[in-house]
Formats: structure tokens, C-alpha cells, sequence
């Protein structure tokens, strides 16, 4: 019987299928189903699938714990709260931004999130609901509560390379410090040398990947694929 390979610095990856079944998936809801129809859908999605998979934990049928453990790799629902979010914002803009003024919510939202990341799982769905709230207030470009600077707005440019890289720069780095300073060293001068070239080196290689491999692709958008404006534009 064959072992199961891991690709060592990869295991991120496993959003990227994630990512692509949703796509698929998606638009096709969304053209199926009218604006207002199309809520109740996401609200099944995002309430209905936990349930779901919480039954489905103690189920004696194979195909329902299958299908429940492939729900739990797809985490639809947390995509579908993204989508949820787009579609308040397009379709109530003006409720959204009295909403995203309230310096008192968007501190509570901030805090709750701070408190509820300490505890794994356990409050996963509530998070994902915070951080589309968030979300909302960091997108309203007039709001004086979202802290904004260019360098900050660089590394959201880069943010999926730096997401997909720095687990390979992490372990590249570990090795070539370990040989030098020995793996038992756990001082300052060693700890300032890992965050700072994991840091360093992970901004570095996003960069080039932008510039040379995302950019070419996010080009071919414009010459053979149709342009679908924003809600925005």
C-alpha cells in the first residue's frame, strides 16, 4: 500500500482547490437565483451546512459522513458570507455606511474577534460573520476609523503570494540558520535573524511572483476574457 506523500511547506495549499470549486460553484448560484431568493440560499448555506455536519458526525451511512467530510474541507459557508456581504453592499450601500460609522461597532467588532481567535473552531462561523462586518468598514475608503498607508496597501497587493510563499521561505530559513548558529540557539541574535529574513525574504519573493507570474495572467483578463464591471463602477 502506497504512503501518502506531503510536499514539505505546502500544506497551505489546500485552499486553492477549495478556492477553484467554489468559483465554479458560484456563479452559477448566483444565476440561478433572483437577488432576494438568492439570501435565503446563502442563509441555508451558512446555517445549514455546520448543522449539517454536526448531525452528521454520529451517522451510521457511509455517503452522509463522506459527504460531511467533504463539507468540511470545502467551508463553503464561509465563502458564501463573503458573498453574502457583496451583495449587502451592492444592494444597500446606504444602510452599510451608516452602519460603518459607528466608531462603538467597530471596536466591539475588533474586540470580539481578538477574544474569539484564542479559541479555535469552536466559534469559527461567529468569526467569519465579524471579520465580513470588519470587512465592510475597511472597504469605505471615507471612513476615518480603517487605518490606511501605501505600504500596507503594497502588501494587500502581494497578499495571496505572501500567504502561498513564506511557509517555503519559513523552512529554508530554519535550515540555513540552524546550520550557522545550531539548532539549539534560541537567543535574541536568533530570533531577530528568523523574523526578520522570513519577513524580509517572504516580502521579497511576492514581490517577484507578482511582477512576473501573477501580473502576465491578471493581463490576459483584458484581452481574452470578458470584463465584467464592478458594483462600484
Amino acid at each position: 500500500m502506497q504512503a501518502n506523500l506531503r510536499v514539505v511547506g505546502l500544506s497551505q495549499a489546500w485552499s486553492v482547490g477549495v478556492e477553484e470549486q467554489f468559483y465554479l460553484l458560484w456563479p452559477q448560484i448566483v444565476r440561478w437565483f433572483k437577488p432576494r431568493v438568492l439570501s435565503f440560499v446563502l442563509g441555508g448555506i451558512i446555517v445549514g451546512l455546520p448543522a449539517f455536519k454536526l448531525i452528521a458526525e454520529s451517522s451510521e451511512f457511509a455517503s452522509v459522513t463522506a459527504a460531511a467530510g467533504f463539507l468540511a474541507l470545502f467551508r463553503i459557508e464561509f465563502m458564501a458570507i463573503g458573498g453574502a456581504t457583496a451583495l449587502l453592499l451592492y444592494h444597500h450601500a446606504e444602510s452599510v455606511k451608516r452602519f460603518t460609522g459607528s466608531p462603538i461597532v467597530y471596536s466591539a467588532i475588533v474586540m470580539f474577534i481578538g477574544v474569539l481567535t484564542t479559541h479555535g473552531d469552536e466559534f469559527s462561523l461567529l468569526l467569519g460573520l465579524l471579520y465580513a462586518a470588519l470587512l465592510l468598514f475597511t472597504i469605505d475608503d471615507t471612513n476615518p476609523l480603517v487605518l490606511r498607508s501605501r505600504p500596507l496597501s503594497e502588501l494587500g497587493k502581494i497578499s495571496y503570494g505572501l500567504y502561498m510563499y513564506h511557509p517555503l521561505v519559513m523552512y529554508g530559513c530554519f535550515a540555513f540558520i540552524h546550520s550557522h548558529l545550531g539548532s539549539h540557539s534560541r537567543g535574541l541574535l536568533y530570533n531577530g535573524l528568523v523574523y526578520g529574513t522570513v519577513v524580509l525574504l517572504s516580502i521579497g519573493v511576492s514581490l517577484l511572483s507578482h511582477r512576473f507570474v501573477e501580473q502576465p495572467f491578471l493581463r490576459l483578463k483584458n484581452r481574452q476574457f470578458t470584463v465584467i464591471e464592478s458594483g462600484a463602477a
